[in-house]
Order: C-alpha cells, then sequence, then structure tokens
C-alpha cells in the first residue's frame, strides 16, 4: 500500500493511492463430503487437485484532485480509479473431466463531485451537493483451462446526482436528494459449460441487458434541544440480481427474455438522540420494504429463474454510552430486526 499527495498551492492538491492483495492456499487437507442429516463435512488429509486456490491479484490504484474556492465558493473533487482482480477456487467434480472456476474482473471508473454552499438569510443556509459516478466493469468466471462457464459481461453505468442540505432557523435540519443510475450489461454470444451429468453445451445468445433507477432520499432532524433531537428519514436504494449465475445457466435465446429490473428498496427511520449529563443516549426504529426481490430459484433443469416476491424487514436500534470521565466511556447497544 501506498499513497502520496501534493498541494500545488493552498486550493488545490493531488492525491494517488495504490494497493496490492495477493494471497494463495496450500493444505495437507480436503473436504470429505457428509451426508444431509447424518454426517457431516469435514476436512480430512489428503492431496489437493488441481492449482492452490486464492486471490492470485487484486490491484487498486485511484487519483483525486481537490480544487477548494472555486467560483460562488464552490468546492471540487475528481477522482479515476482502477481494480484489476483475479481468483482461484476449489476444485470440482461439477463440471465434466472436473475443474476450477475463477473470477477475472477490470473496473474503472470516474467520480466529478462539487459542492456548492448558499446562504438566503440568517436563517436559511445549506449548500447542494451535486455530481457525476461512472463505471464500467468487465468481469467473467472462466475455468484455469480456459473453458467458459460465465462469459465476459461488460457492464457501464452512468449515474448524476444531486443532494441538498438546508439549515433552518439554525436548528431544523433538512435533506433531499436524487440519483439516476443508467445500466447498461452487454453479453457476448457463447457455449455453455457441459457438466459432469452431461447437461449443457448449448449455445447461448448473448445481448444487451439494461435498465434505469430513480433513487431518492430526504430526512428532517431537530437539533436544539440537547436533551432531544428526534429524526425521520426516507431513503432508497438499488441492487439488481446476480447476472452471472444467471447467465451461466442460460440456453438459447433466454438472455433476451431475462427480467432485469432492479430491485428498489425503501428505507424509512425514525429515532431521537440524548445528552443529559454523563449519559447519551440514542433510539431508532426502522423498515426497509421492496415490491420486486431478486432471489434466483433453479428449476429441474438446473436453470435459474427469477423469483420477484416482496419483502420487508423491520427493527430497532438503542445505543446507550456513560462518560464517567473524559477518558473512560463506557457504552452498550442493542439491536433486533424481523
Amino acid at each position: 500500500f501506498a499513497k502520496v499527495g501534493y498541494y500545488l498551492n493552498s486550493n488545490n492538491r493531488v492525491e494517488a493511492m495504490y494497493n496490492y492483495f495477493g494471497s494463495q492456499q496450500e493444505t495437507d487437507y480436503v473436504m470429505q463430503i457428509g451426508k444431509y442429516g447424518e454426517t457431516p463435512t469435514i476436512g480430512v488429509k489428503g492431496e489437493m487437485q488441481g492449482k492452490p486456490e486464492g486471490t492470485k491479484y487484486n490491484h487498486n490504484a485511484q487519483f483525486r484532485y481537490i480544487a477548494k474556492n472555486l467560483p460562488v465558493n464552490t468546492d471540487l473533487e475528481a477522482s479515476a480509479y482502477l481494480q484489476s482482480f483475479y481468483t482461484v477456487y476449489g476444485y470440482s467434480d461439477f463440471f465434466q473431466n472436473g475443474g476450477q472456476s475463477t473470477i477475472k474482473s477490470a473496473k474503472k471508473g470516474l467520480r466529478l463531485n462539487l459542492n456548492t454552499p448558499f446562504n438566503i438569510s440568517q436563517n436559511v443556509e445549506g449548500n447542494i451537493i451535486y455530481g457525476v459516478d461512472y463505471l464500467n466493469d468487465i468481469t467473467s468466471q472462466p475455468l484455469v483451462d480456459g473453458r467458459t462457464w460465465v462469459p465476459e459481461m461488460d457492464l457501464r453505468n452512468l449515474a448524476p446526482y444531486a443532494q441538498l442540505q438546508l439549515n433552518l432557523l439554525k436548528h431544523l435540519n433538512f435533506k433531499a436528494g436524487y440519483r439516476f443510475d443508467n445500466v447498461v450489461v452487454n453479453v457476448d454470444d457463447f457455449q455453455q459449460l457441459v457438466v459432469a451429468s452431461g447437461a449443457g453445451g448449448d449455445y447461448v445468445e448473448g445481448g444487451k441487458l439494461k435498465f434505469n433507477a430513480n433513487t431518492f432520499n430526504t430526512g428532517l432532524r431537530y437539533s436544539k434541544l440537547d436533551y432531544f433531537k428526534p429524526f425521520v428519514s426516507y431513503s432508497q436504494g438499488f441492487s439488481m440480481i446476480d447476472v452471472g449465475r444467471y447467465v451461466r445457466s442460460a440456453t438459447e435465446d433466454f438472455l433476451l427474455q431475462m427480467d432485469l429490473e432492479p430491485v428498489i428498496v425503501n428505507n424509512y427511520e425514525a429515532g431521537f438522540h440524548t445528552h443529559a449529563g454523563i449519559v447519551s443516549f440514542s433510539g431508532a426504529y426502522f423498515i426497509s420494504t421492496s415490491k420486486l426481490g431478486a432471489n434466483l430459484i433453479a428449476n429441474a433443469d438446473g436453470v435459474y429463474e427469477i423469483e420477484r416476491a416482496p419483502e420487508r424487514v423491520a427493527g430497532f436500534e438503542a445505543l446507550v454510552d456513560f462518560f464517567i470521565s473524559e477518558k473512560l466511556p463506557i457504552g452498550a447497544n442493542v439491536s433486533y430486526s424481523e
């Protein structure tokens, strides 16, 4: 790991970072498969088949440029990053003549982020954070001998966003934001991998999978009273199915029928913070809901189908801190969800 930064002047700075990680497993034990309900799977003395498992390399690099006090008192941060990743999994008889799967992934991206403060009056001030993200992720899952299990998938995501933060009467804090994600995944034509059972080998037509996701957030906090600072918030996030698992079991023109509609998750939270004397207490209740789930269910032919089912998670969490002295705080927390 290495990181270096340099101030061009008092308002401009550049930074560069590089990180490398690698791991390899060598063991005298192999897995002995158990029988469901009778014996467990355990490790026994034996010789591993195939190549050593582990992450052969994981390169990460980032370059950042930071500028302050631009026109209208705006701060700017621009960054470019990349990752190159390769890992090898254990030997499996699942494949015809056995084999080891791998993950090869190359990511690169750009982010432009700006922060512009404003002051409408003595009692109304705030800032706007806005910018755009771009990500290109090219990932595949071949076997170490070159056979294709998951073909190369080329994902591109362009996402502009904006976030408003507003302070009213100095103690009422309001925020609201919006992000638009445009996602496109290109998959080439490929020959399906043959497994030990003899299934597979079909020619699969590739295609372009795409979707848009609109997500919002808003929140309100009152912070005048130390002994009671309530807040409420609403935010959205999105996820997508495991495209690689779906693609590797696809047949013929199955990809063209794929439903890649994103899973939008709605998060609601309400709570408060209290500070009195040596005691600080926080409590919150939250609910997360989604109209569409993204579970993958294998049918009788081993082909994965998308299960679109509503999901709901609710729970609470509480945290209490006792500041016996400046050097000896004691804390405890509890959380529960269902």
